[in-house]
Order: structure tokens, then sequence, then C-alpha cells
């Protein structure tokens, strides 16, 4: 039987090792493509009548990629098999393949794929009652196992916040960073604050 691993470098000497897993009835897994990121993985697995492309995510595990594509609205009316999966863009929503069509080898793109990897928040900020004129901070930190780039944008009330005086007496910092900094807080700043994390697809 055939395995898979998925090997990260995570810089000082240090990797993490992750195994693909076997889907029975298949008798191996065999890597093809892998987003930049390292997020997405696919290839083809072999099973004893054939092959099946297949589709790895940290969140989805091992997937056939015809199931898969069906599943999240893709229509594949006429394709029989999905037997490779041989192409992938940087961001794991653009993937390219073949198989049999209307009794044909094809080549397939499914574009707009949907995220595949999402990122789970780890730090929560919490609530904060401090007096006028002393500082306040919050913190919030997404990731688990998504370890791609994130984007932080803290909001008041809903809406978006920037850096620089608030209009109150107060001054804002690290607005779309996971740590905002409220100094000389006034009663007027009393509010709900949130902060939204986002990865790039």
């Amino acid at each position: 039987m055939g395995r898979s691993y998925l090997w990260h470098d995570l810089g000082g000497g240090n990797a993490s090792v992750t195994d693909l897993g076997v889907n029975a009835p298949y008798q191996g897994v065999f890597p093809q493509v892998l987003s930049r990121n390292g997020s997405v993985a696919g290839g083809f697995q072999m099973y004893s009548s054939g092959t099946a492309a297949y589709i790895w995510s940290a969140d989805l595990g091992l997937r056939d990629l015809s199931t898969f594509l069906s599943t999240v609205g893709f229509n594949l009316s006429g394709w029989s098999t999905i037997t490779a999966f041989t192409g992938i863009s940087d961001d794991g929503r653009t993937l390219m393949g073949h198989g049999t069509y209307l009794n044909h080898q094809e080549v397939f793109v499914a574009k707009d794929v949907p995220c595949l990897h999402v990122p789970s928040l780890v730090t929560e900020p919490a609530d904060e009652i401090v007096c006028e004129g002393t500082t306040v901070g919050y913190n919030a930190a997404g990731g688990g196992t998504y370890t791609g780039s994130l984007t932080y944008r803290w909001h008041r009330n809903g809406i978006p916040m920037n850096n620089g005086p608030t209009g109150t007496g107060a001054v804002v910092t690290g607005a779309t960073t996971g740590s905002l900094v409220i100094t000389n807080v006034r009663t007027a700043d009393a509010a709900y604050y949130t902060c939204v994390i986002s990865n790039p697809c």
C-alpha cells in the first residue's frame, strides 16, 4: 500500500509531517500537485480496477475529487471519471486535471473553488473595563491548522476602524493588526469592538 506525506519546513531546523491517509478501497495515494502555501494537495489514488483523482486539505482530509466538486456545486454531467489532478493555483481555488467526458479523454479546469482551508480563532478578545484617560488593548489571533497569510481589521460597533485620533480625544493604533490599542480612552469610546480575520481566499 503506497502512502503520501506532506512535509512543512517550519524553520530553525524544525518540520512537521502529515500523513495524507488512504481511503478504502484505494490501495495507494500518489501526489501530483501542491498549492504554494501547502494548504491544498492533490493527485490520484490507485485501486484494483483503475485510478481516481483526490483532493486533500487539513480541514477536509482526503476526498475523492469528483465527489468533492459535485458537493460544492460543480456540474459533472457527462464526466464518467476524473482520473488525475494535474494543476493548482497558488491560492488553491483553481484546479486542473483530466478524465473521461462523453467517452473521450478531456482536460478540465475548475475555477472559483470554495476556500478549502479556513483559519480558526486562536485568541479571542476579552471584555475590558478601564478608567477615562487610561489605555486599553484587545488581542485576537487566527491560525489553528491554517499556516498561510492572514489579514486583521478591527471594527467599532460594526464599522471598520482606522489608526489615529478618534474624535473623542482617544488615539487608535493597531487597527489592521492582531493587537488593537486605544490610548487616552474617553467615555464616548465605550463600544462593541470586534476583529475580522481573513485569509486570501
